[in-house]
């Protein structure tokens, strides 16, 4: 499933075992975020929950309110949380983008996370200043890339998790078209 390159395989890598020795972990994706986003960013903070650790994740302007059944709000924090959550945290997973812009007021201060900075993403033109960038852009979902990684941490899936990368893989692939 993953880009083949020895780029993204090393990314990947780099991304997995900083995951896997964080303890605190914060998971941000775009601004007016869509299934993949929402369901890419609620399956990783969930999942890293039940491993053990404190995550939390941030949707710049929240989740709209059609999407609110896609993930438990209890995984997101407000944006104006944002700058409490970075200081003490591990890891910063940018999830869904690797584009500053879409990032919106928050993109200075994820930026400036630098070394602990990492993004997983299947789109093109990434231009985030970070450690790390994952980007597969075979992938036809970010919610794949999310599935990966579980699965390279040997975190079990459970039908919660199940359905949050349904939702973000079905919905960023046209319902599989």
């Amino acid at each position: 499933m993953s880009d083949p390159s020895s780029s993204f395989s090393t990314a990947f890598a780099d991304l997995t075992a900083a995951v896997s020795a964080a303890q605190k972990i914060v998971v941000i994706s775009h601004a007016n975020p869509d299934g993949d986003a929402i369901g890419s960013a609620g399956a990783l903070v969930a999942a890293a929950r039940r491993a053990g650790k404190t995550a939390t994740g941030v949707l710049p302007g929240g989740i709209p309110t059609r999407m609110a059944w896609v993930a438990q709000a209890a995984l997101f924090a407000e944006e104006s949380q944002l700058p409490a959550l970075l200081a003490p945290a591990d890891c910063v997973i940018v999830v869904d983008t690797s584009s500053a812009v879409q990032l919106g007021d928050l993109a200075d201060a994820i930026q400036a996370c630098g070394d602990k900075l990492y993004v997983l993403d299947h789109h093109t033109r990434p231009d985030l200043a970070a450690k790390t960038l994952a980007v597969d852009t075979t992938a036809g979902a970010t919610g794949l890339l999310v599935l990966e990684l579980l699965e390279a941490l040997d975190w079990p899936l459970d039908a919660a998790l199940a359905e949050m990368l349904a939702v973000a893989i079905l919905t960023d692939t046209g319902w599989l078209r």
